[in-house]
């Protein structure tokens, strides 16, 4: 039984997940005289394919504005996307099995920063204060805890360099799960 053609891809350029693939035969088991006995001949005559597909998406993005004590305008936004698709196939008969994994990744990612004006040395450690501020908002935010996240967001203060700021974030993830089925038994 041939095993046909395997296809990966990977969109990242990092090294390709290994698939699993199986060839499995059944053996029969046969009396003195070259007959089958009958649990054998019932495992033997199924036939049948199942196909699996699972799919996922999730991305995130988030912006910060803020306004300096001096004039100075700042905006960092951020974008991050991932999707992954897993598709497996199985046929199994009375010759064996044969089962086909396929797999593929896509992420990407962007930063953007732009700036009006020039930032003195306390304007770029209360930036780079409230963004580690926020950068701990968003990792309680990913792990569910909306509270802590809003508190620790809100605590930034002693940051008297910064006039006024503005942050937005935004995460979404999808997962779909399919499964189909097909069996004969003769």
């Amino acid at each position: 039984m041939g095993l046909g053609n395997l296809s990966i891809t990977r969109a990242d350029g990092a090294s390709a997940v290994r698939p699993h693939i199986t060839e499995k035969r059944a053996e029969s088991e046969r009396s003195g005289r070259g007959h089958r006995s009958e649990p054998t001949r019932a495992v033997d005559s199924q036939r049948g394919a199942e196909r699996t597909k699972l799919r996922s998406r999730s991305s995130e993005e988030g912006s910060l504005t803020l306004t300096t004590a001096e004039g100075d305008k700042v905006t960092i936004s951020f974008q991050n996307k991932q999707s992954s698709k897993i598709d497996q196939a199985k046929l199994y008969g009375p010759d064996g099995s044969y089962e086909k994994t396929q797999v593929e990744t896509r992420e990407s990612s962007s930063l953007s920063v732009s700036l009006e004006g020039e930032l003195s040395e306390a304007e770029l450690k209360d930036i780079t204060d409230l963004v580690a501020k926020l950068s701990s908002g968003i990792q309680s935010v990913r792990g569910g805890d909306l509270e802590h996240a809003q508190q620790q967001v809100s605590s930034s203060n002693n940051l008297s360099s910064i006039e006024s700021y503005s942050f937005a974030y935004q995460q979404s993830s999808s997962l779909s799960f399919k499964t189909t089925q097909f069996s004969v038994t003769a």
